[in-house]
């Protein structure tokens, strides 16, 4: 036995050291070829195994891959390599061949990807995320499209996103509109407003129909057409002379005999109509067109052109853009004898006419004799009637620097008297020079220990969520962990810029924020229970505003602001 372990040895490279000691105890031995000491089993050389460090050795040349090779692999890909080839298993710089930027993938994961895709395959984590998001938003288009197909609509614009106006043909109709896709999901809308409106129109006139007959019947007529409408002509038969009339139901309903050979009434001739009117305050531009049809006047009031109907005004009725005047006098001065009623009812005396609900009113507070300034919205409830009364005197300029002290301020200007008046004033720590009112204010923003950092270097941050399709704004300190804590939540930073002071950051992050939100009515995407690292309010929906059009508004506020600054 010990003959042949020690010949299977020698066949395999390794010359024995010491006496055989057993088939599975470790055996010093010497390798032949790499002359290293080593100690492998009788019965792993007899599976086939041999010198360790030869072994190795071997398996690193197996491995080994061609540089020429991995740069084409990388190419294939998208990747521009931007150094020699390290390691299958070392990250690679290389810059984006689609959109320029540089990453550092893996050979390993891009050869994976190369086989199984081939040509079509992508190294960027970048391009990958933004092909997924497109596949997702044709999935959605399509979606989209079936079901506002199935409500009868016509799209003739690809899908614009659930809040957008889609420009779509009208099923009923045939007419363009543009209904939202959040409506027609959401409320099963199949018809443009117009369609709606005439559709309800139609039921409700049906329903009335039946109720109009009866009562035109009930007051002795017989209708002769459909059911026009309460105030218009209702061409029918009064039972009673025999003649046809066209009556209107909201008359008929009301007692009036609408008949005029059964109520006595005689035709006004074009001159008398004339000289009535007249006598109205109104001017005929055109001739008499009888009692029930819109006649052309002008107002000698006010000189507006309207049109009156003869029988109007003869019950009293004249200009509607008098009486609308008229009205709005009226309701003025009966809300300034309201106004001083309260004003009085809780001891002020006003010095002049009401300037209105929310302006300053000058008065006497009839307890201390002083002259104030209330609001009346506010007094007419006992508020803010006197403040040196009330306990809560005007704050003094010796107190006012006061406060400032407390805050870490110095004043670079006289107190302007009003707490909610702007205030130049200075830092007394990093001698910053802002302008703010004393009422509310806080400490310095660039001294203060929490948040971001004002007076230290400072990044503004893009990222990208492919999954949740959103998009975010955001500023941070170097050298923090908060773009590492997004990272961690399926976030991609996409790009980011440096600033020496974290109040240029600041100022760029909130103006992005106000173009968003103000300009182009872009909501708030996430909520608060999605993002555990804070944030929601700076994100947006990546339909509506794509990564790389947010990031130019960054960049392009940054440039409004040196611009400013210069």
């Amino acid at each position: 036995m010990a003959g042949q372990a020690v010949a299977a040895m020698i066949a395999a490279g390794l010359e024995p050291l010491e006496v055989y000691p057993g088939r599975g105890t470790p055996w010093r031995c010497r390798c032949k070829r790499c002359d290293r000491e080593v100690r492998p089993t009788y019965g792993t050389v007899k599976g086939g195994g041999g010198c360790l460090y030869c072994g190795r050795e071997a398996a690193a040349k197996r491995r080994r891959i061609d540089a020429d090779y991995a740069v084409g692999v990388m190419r294939t890909a998208g990747l521009e390599p931007l150094e020699a080839f390290p390691s299958d298993r070392s990250p690679w710089r290389c810059r984006c061949l689609a959109r320029g930027h540089e990453v550092a993938p893996h050979f390993g994961t891009v050869q994976t990807a190369v086989k199984q895709k081939g040509a079509d395959a992508l190294g960027c984590r970048l391009c990958v995320a933004i092909e997924r998001g497109a596949r997702q938003k044709a999935g959605m288009t399509a979606k989209a499209e079936a079901v506002i197909r199935e409500h009868g609509w016509t799209p003739l614009v690809p899908y614009p996103g659930a809040l957008e106006p889609w420009p779509s043909l009208c099923g009923v109709c045939g007419q363009e509109c543009r209904p939202t896709f959040a409506k027609i999901q959401e409320r099963g809308q199949d018809r443009c407003a117009p369609c709606s409106k005439q559709a309800l129109s139609m039921r409700w006139l049906a329903e009335e129909s039946g109720r109009a007959v009866a009562d035109l019947v009930r007051s002795g007529w017989e209708p002769l057409g459909d059911y026009p409408g309460v105030h218009k002509g209702w061409k029918a038969l009064h039972l009673a002379c025999g003649q046809i009339r066209y009556p209107r139901l909201a008359e008929v309903r009301a007692g009036e005999v609408c008949c005029s050979a059964c109520n006595g009434s005689v035709r006004v001739s074009d001159d008398e109509a004339e000289e009535f009117m007249r006598s109205a305050h109104f001017k005929p531009l055109e001739p008499y067109p009888g009692s029930q049809v819109p006649w052309l006047c002008q107002c000698l009031r006010c000189g507006s052109t309207v049109k009156p109907r003869f029988t109007t005004v003869r019950k009293g009725g004249g200009c509607l853009a008098c009486s609308k005047v008229t009205a709005a006098v009226t309701r003025r001065a009966n809300f300034s004898l309201q106004a001083e009623t309260e004003m009085r009812a809780v001891g002020l005396e006003p010095l002049e006419p009401c300037p209105g609900t929310l302006a300053r009113w000058k008065s006497r507070h009839l307890a201390c004799g002083r002259v104030v300034f209330p609001v009346h919205h506010l007094a007419k409830y006992g508020r803010g009637v006197c403040r040196q009364c009330s306990g809560s005197p005007l704050v003094e300029p010796h107190e006012a620097v006061a406060r400032l002290t407390v805050l870490g301020f110095k004043s670079l200007e006289p107190y302007p008297g009003r707490l909610q008046a702007l205030w130049r004033m200075q830092c007394i720590t990093c001698d910053t020079v802002v302008t703010k009112a004393l009422q509310g204010a806080g400490g310095c923003r660039r001294c203060r220990p929490f948040g971001t950092n004002h007076g230290l270097p400072a990044l503004v941050y893009l990222l990208h969520h492919p999954r949740w399709g959103a998009v975010k704004v955001g500023i941070t300190n170097m050298g923090t962990t908060r773009l590492a804590d997004h990272r961690r939540d399926g976030w991609l930073v996409i790009r980011t810029q440096y600033f020496e002071l974290g109040a240029d950051a600041y100022d760029v992050e909130q103006a992005v924020l106000h173009r968003l939100r103000n300009e182009m009515g872009i909501p708030p995407f996430l909520d608060a229970g999605q993002m555990r690292y804070g944030g929601a309010t700076e994100t947006a929906d990546a339909d509506l505003i794509a990564p790389l059009k947010l990031w130019s508004l960054v960049c392009q506020a940054r440039d409004e602001i040196d611009s400013e600054a210069a």
